[in-house]
């Protein structure tokens, strides 16, 4: 063979080599293929505000080759963000602007410059809670509030006046009739009208019981009875069982999921003050305290922020959604709403 000869087949080899050698000789383990990793995104929508919980199923995200070191939303870093195992990481989104995004997981030996090791779609959609109508409607109505906007959009006819309403993380929509008898309903989100599921009543006794607020924590229902108990309420039978007591000092008027052992809780009289109960240790601390006075009548959180209805919103005669600052206690006026609306709801 002559030396030109020899020259190229050793080039080739060394060329072949580094596509598919691997071991000895300093080579070390070979690279993976990224463009061929499954990646999954759940759920792959989520709301302006931030805040949704996702999982990214893939596989080998405990590679040490991977080095993963930020996710990435567009450019926006991740709010939180751990790999939980070689096939999942927990992410929560950060606030984003309406529309498609991308989700990019960003790390070391990455095939571009960027760092970027996989990319997949999301989109941000606005943020929406439900209100509903009480007793002083003549055909009590189901609405969804762009919060991006303040803007209520009629879903339909409910059927039943509403005294509180909440929405678990599968998206039921579930509320307590207003008046006797208190009845436990099934909302639906895509036509407002309400079925009947039980008449709430007392798990000891068997005795109505009268529930003024409700909110989920995970996927148990609470309330608050008119006795300042707090029941967790079966979704198949309507009974509530007593899990703990509030104080008197903090009547009724709202309670909203805030982690999974936290809720918030409000007065229904004129107050400029929230507080926070434990459901497992049952104590009760004040929560921040507002720039002003409100008369609540239900609560809801999104994202890092809380939401309530007030019964009386300046200059509009009228019930209206707030917003009030979780770090501040400032409150800031979304949009008035129909003058009968008591119940509020976060959706998923």
């Amino acid at each position: 063979m002559s030396r030109s000869h020899l020259t190229v087949a050793l080039a080739l080899a060394a060329g072949l080599c580094l596509f598919g050698c691997g071991g000895g000789g300093g080579g070390g383990p070979p690279q993976p293929e990224f463009d061929q990793v499954f990646l999954e995104v759940l759920p792959d929508v989520g709301t302006t505000a931030g805040g949704t919980e996702i999982m990214l199923k893939g596989r080998g995200f405990l590679d040490r080759v991977r080095q993963i070191r930020a996710v990435r939303f567009g450019v926006i870093p991740a709010a939180t963000w751990e790999v939980l195992d070689d096939e999942t990481i927990r992410v929560v989104s950060p606030p984003g602007a309406r529309g498609e995004t991308v989700i990019n997981l960003v790390g070391d030996n990455a095939p571009s410059e960027d760092g970027i090791l996989l990319t997949r779609g999301y989109t941000y959609r606005a943020p929406i809670v439900y209100v509903a109508d009480g007793p002083a409607a003549v055909d009590p109505q189901l609405y969804a509030v762009d919060l991006d906007t303040g803007t209520p959009a009629l879903v339909g006819v409910i059927g039943f006046a509403v005294e509180s309403m909440a929405m678990n993380g599968a998206g039921e929509l579930y509320a307590v009739e207003a008046g006797s008898p208190y009845r436990l309903l099934r909302i639906s989100r895509a036509t407002g009208a309400g079925t009947p599921v039980a008449l709430v009543r007392d798990g000891g006794s068997g005795d109505p019981v009268v529930v003024r607020d409700l909110t989920f924590v995970g996927n148990r229902l609470l309330g608050r009875t008119e006795a300042s108990r707090l029941v967790e309420i079966d979704l198949v039978f309507g009974t509530a069982s007593e899990i703990g007591t509030i104080p008197v000092a903090v009547p009724g008027g709202g309670m909203a999921t805030d982690d999974a052992t936290r809720v918030l809780l409000a007065d229904a009289a004129l107050s400029g003050q929230l507080y926070e109960l434990d459901v497992v240790s049952g104590l009760i601390e004040p929560g921040p305290v507002l720039d002003r006075a409100l008369f609540f009548l239900d609560l809801a959180t999104v994202g890092t922020s809380v939401y309530a209805l007030d019964a009386d919103l300046p200059g509009s005669g009228g019930p209206g959604l707030v917003r009030i600052d979780r770090e501040t206690g400032a409150v800031e006026e979304v949009t008035p709403l129909p003058p009968s609306t008591t119940a509020l709801a976060r959706d998923v």
